[in-house]
């Protein structure tokens, strides 16, 4: 059978994939002279005739999307008395096989390959239609880690993982949402637990609730046993968790999840995030601090501090002035009430009201700080829970009162930190929205830090719930 003419058209080469769905076979179109995949439909224990008539209905509604994340279906014809799909034929590993091979994914890169998998989801549920059965078998990853959805619309949960006439369940249920598990009908809300349970195995190695015991348990253990925190999923956290409620009414939309995804920090992009649409050339450069590393984070500020840019780390407890080897970059305010006098200075018999030389300058003439309000809240975020040392330095006014063993400690408690929204409404007050990331769940809100200017840097003095 191996170079049988399918359809009288395809020349079948190769298998290329296998699984609870049938074997994918390699074909040329000898027609249109490409590479195709080719699948046989309705071969598979306990599939009736109207089960396969209905995936030829949803095979038909997929071929329309046409969606750079999903496989396209170009074609279905009879051959043997039995349908075969043909489909785009896209070079590939799955990204179970990646996980398998190579190890768990870091959460940036699963984000990655997870937004654009919700992306072409969305789409679907758009227009009426469920996948059924995502999965990571059924995710290929391809150069670029550009991604794409398989057997869409004619994969069903019930075919992979199901109770069959004679009461046997085949394949495994691990990526079963609960309420399938218990017998309702699949649902947008199913694809959305379905593709959160494939990022957690994406990041962890392993299905939400593993694949250890038959059928019977894990669908048990799904439907009775609370979610286990993931240990690696970092970022994705809070996402993960609402995309994996056990209520399928609490879940976000797949579009949602496609946007939330998208969003996520990534430090090997330095592109804008969506939120923030067409930044100016100097926005797009302030965003891209968030998504740099820590350590590449320490070498900017490292930089700063050899420039003499670390002015910002003046307190007012018993941090010191670094100003106070610079006395030219002082704030007038801030000059000391003893000089000793000079040619150029008052002495005790000169009157004290002069007017200012042009090396002192006025409150009227201080320097703009070289780094904006928007930069510098995200600079101090992107350090943080890692490097509580600088940023403590970044802080000042009443909050250095807080104590750094009580700043220290509120850090300790975080594991991870993102901020979006970031605008300044003036050149001392920010807004922003800030969730963070525990090992008692996530929290998320919308403050409004309060700057002060020290010299040519800023101090955070307050921060409030905007």
């Amino acid at each position: 059978m191996s170079r049988e003419l399918i359809g009288g058209r395809y020349l079948m080469r190769r298998p290329v994939g296998r699984g609870g769905m049938g074997t994918v076979w390699l074909c040329t179109d000898q027609t249109l002279h490409r590479d195709v995949a080719v699948k046989q439909m309705g071969s598979l224990p306990g599939e009736t005739a109207a089960g396969t008539a209905r995936a030829m209905r949803e095979a038909r509604s997929a071929a329309a999307m046409n969606h750079r994340n999903t496989v396209a279906v170009y074609d279905i014809v009879d051959h043997d008395d039995a349908p075969w799909l043909v489909m785009e034929y896209f070079p590939s590993r799955t990204l179970s096989e990646i996980v398998n091979e190579d190890g768990s994914l870091p959460p940036a890169r699963a984000g990655h390959i997870g937004a654009q998998i919700a992306d072409a989801l969305a789409a679907a549920h758009k227009l009426g239609i469920i996948h059924r059965d995502v999965k990571p078998g059924n995710i290929l990853v391809g150069d670029g880690d550009h991604a794409k959805l398989g057997d869409f619309g004619i994969a069903r949960a019930e075919l992979d993982a199901t109770l069959t006439q004679t009461g046997m369940m085949t394949g495994t249920p691990a990526y079963f949402a609960p309420e399938l598990a218990t017998g309702d009908g699949p649902s947008p809300a199913s694809d959305v637990w379905a593709l959160g349970a494939t990022l957690y195995a994406a990041v962890e190695g392993r299905p939400p609730f593993g694949t250890e015991g038959n059928p019977v348990q894990i669908v048990s253990r799904i439907v009775h046993e609370p979610i286990p925190r993931p240990d690696h999923a970092g970022p994705l956290l809070p996402v993960l968790h609402e995309m994996l409620a056990k209520d399928p009414r609490a879940r976000p939309s797949m579009a949602e999840v496609a946007t939330r995804l998208e969003q996520l920090p990534d430090p090997t992009r330095l592109t804008p995030s969506p939120p923030l649409a067409a930044p100016a050339e100097g926005a797009q450069r302030r965003r891209g601090w968030r998504r740099l590393a820590p350590v590449a984070l320490s070498l900017v500020l490292l930089l700063l501090l050899a420039a003499g840019g670390w002015a910002l780390m003046s307190g007012d407890g018993d941090d010191g002035d670094p100003a106070a080897d610079d006395p030219g970059r002082r704030d007038p305010a801030q000059q000391p009430a003893e000089t000793q006098p000079s040619e150029s200075q008052p002495t005790d018999t000169q009157p004290t009201d002069t007017q200012p030389t042009e090396s002192q300058p006025t409150p009227d003439q201080t320097t703009p700080p070289a780094t904006d309000p928007e930069e510098f809240v995200e600079s101090y975020f992107a350090l943080m829970p890692n490097d509580t040392d600088a940023g403590w330095q970044m802080i000042g006014g009443s909050l250095k009162t807080q104590g750094k063993s009580s700043y220290e400690d509120f850090w300790n408690s975080i594991d991870s930190v993102q901020v979006s929204n970031v605008v300044a409404e003036s050149p001392t007050s920010v807004v922003y929205d800030v969730t963070y990331v525990g090992s008692n769940g996530s929290s998320s809100e919308h403050k409004r830090i309060t700057l002060e200017q020290r010299g040519d840097r800023y101090l955070i003095v307050d921060d409030q719930p905007a």
